[in-house]
């Protein structure tokens, strides 16, 4: 073999190396400045990671009763990292809300509310400013039709965590909705498991009958603000979650809100009416209780809706509602603000509404059935006589 040959044929082989081994020995180089991405590839599999990173062009979406799954929105190394970064956040640093887990509670930390990033949070904001924006078109391309300009109101973390570490059983986040959302949306950091996670009720069954639509981690599950949910955790397992929230842009002055294109369960609009009127905000517990008694006639929403009414000074209108309404769900929805500790208006209901006149029809008609049930009583009465007398005298 000549000196030219063996040069030319050395020089093959080099850029070969150049073209194979370089690229991998650079890209794993730059994966291992960071410590969240080691290994991504290696783990992926059993992490149960998709392995695609979709453009929002690409992203597959899925679709249920009340809500829609949006696949592959945060990829693997965004899930990793904003895991590492959530098993390492103070969540004592926000409150813990009540649940039906006992002593392990479901602890909050808050990351954006109400149009405002919360103060240290700026490690999350440079991973998830890019996914949300792709999660708000994607809301958009959905077609949610609320009626008004919605927007993301809330984003928060959420764990679920073992106590010191020891199996404590199924840890149960009850089925609920909720009330301080339009749209919501969870999306699991951990990796789901079969039957655990985030689950959707897709009936009236209150959480007999589940489906756990997310898959994997870095899927979006996003619902609607009247369908029931709720997590359901394993025995061995720790949990962590990212949630958002949408609500009307132009309500986040206000403690609750109202919706325009609001359709759906009269239960729950009833259950949104509450909450406003709790909050003191009586036109929007108006507008919730008329959604819920143009609805199947809910007489709960009516006899609420009447004293809502009252509360704003329409008194002509609230005594028209009442009217139609049953005195039994007068008397429930009295009984349930009464264990509210909202006595004085569950006394408006019941006494604060009836003009003059309804009233004295009220008293006409209460002692015309107190008459009516004291005579049928001594009719009663006097049949059993006759019965024993016909028996002793027979």
């Amino acid at each position: 073999m000549t000196m030219v040959t063996r040069i030319l044929l050395l020089a093959s082989m080099c850029s070969i190396c150049s073209k194979t081994l370089w690229p991998g020995f650079v890209h794993h180089r730059t994966l291992s400045r960071y410590p969240s991405h080691k290994a991504a590839s290696a783990r992926s599999n059993r992490l149960g990671y998709r392995r695609s990173q979709q453009s929002a062009h690409t992203l597959r979406v899925t679709a249920g009763d009340g809500y829609v799954v949006m696949e592959g929105l945060l990829t693997q190394d965004e899930v990793e990292t904003l895991l590492d970064l959530t098993k390492h956040t103070d969540f004592n640093a926000d409150t813990k809300i009540r649940t039906a887990l006992g002593d392990n509670q479901v602890w909050q930390r808050t990351l954006y509310e109400l149009g405002t990033w919360q103060e240290g949070t700026e490690c999350f904001q440079s991973i998830l400013r890019p996914p949300l924006k792709k999660l708000e078109q994607k809301v958009l391309d959905v077609g949610y039709d609320l009626g008004e300009d919605i927007a993301i109101s809330r984003i928060f973390l959420c764990r679920y965590l073992r106590k010191e570490g020891q199996d404590m059983g199924t840890r149960e986040l009850e089925p609920h909705i909720d009330l301080h959302a339009m749209l919501a949306s969870s999306c699991s950091l951990s990796v789901p498991r079969k039957d655990s996670g985030f689950y959707v009720v897709e009936d009236a069954s209150f959480g007999t009958k589940r489906t756990f639509p997310l898959q994997a981690a870095g899927d979006f599950a996003v619902h609607r603000w009247d369908l029931l949910h709720g997590v359901s955790t394993k025995p061995d397992e720790d949990r962590y979650s990212l949630l958002v929230w949408w609500r009307p842009r132009g309500s986040f002055a206000n403690i609750t809100f109202f919706c325009k294109g609001a359709q759906g369960n009269a239960e729950q609009s009833y259950h949104r009416g509450m909450n406003s009127l709790f909050s003191g905000e009586a036109t929007f517990a108006e507008q919730w209780f008329r959604l819920g008694a143009e609805q199947q006639s809910h007489e709960p929403s009516k006899a609420a809706l009447a004293l809502s009414l009252s509360l704003l000074g329409r008194d002509e209108e609230a005594r028209a509602v009442k009217r139609d309404c049953s005195d039994a769900a007068s008397i429930a929805v009295a009984e349930f603000l009464g264990e509210q500790g909202a006595a004085n208006l569950a006394d408006t209901l019941l006494n604060g509404i009836d003009s003059p006149e309804d009233k004295a029809a009220k008293q006409q008609q209460t002692q015309i059935y107190s008459a009516f049930a004291v005579i049928l009583g001594l009719a009663v009465l006097l049949f059993i006589v006759f019965l024993v007398s016909e028996i002793l005298f027979a």
